[in-house]
């Protein structure tokens, strides 16, 4: 699947929106299959939001050019969908002075 990115700055252009029938995920898969910007998209997503209010607009805005943060953290993404967040944790070691071996002299 490739990358969607539609910028904030695009949905700024002065076009006439078109009426849009598609729900989110089919205006999303369409825009990550057409991600030209051109005029054409960018009237298809001003069609799709002018039937939300204000803050719904706000936040499907947000979605659409990637830009929305939400306030949950990898690990409970991955418990709600495994798999789907990779991370790499580093591995913590013990204080050296604390270990059974830093009696040792090594040579």
């Amino acid at each position: 699947m490739q990358s969607l990115v539609y910028q904030l700055k695009k949905l700024q252009k002065n076009v006439e929106p078109v009426e849009c029938k598609f729900t989110l995920v089919d205006l999303l898969q369409y825009l990550t299959n057409h991600n030209t910007g051109s005029d054409k998209e960018v009237a298809l997503v001003k069609g799709f939001l002018k039937d939300y209010n204000e803050e719904d607009r706000d936040v499907l805005t947000q979605v659409i050019a990637k830009t929305w943060t939400t306030t949950i953290g990898a690990s409970l993404l991955n418990k709600a969908h495994p798999g789907s967040v990779h991370v790499f944790e580093v591995q913590l070691a013990d204080e050296y002075s604390k270990s059974p071996y830093s009696n040792y002299v090594y040579i």
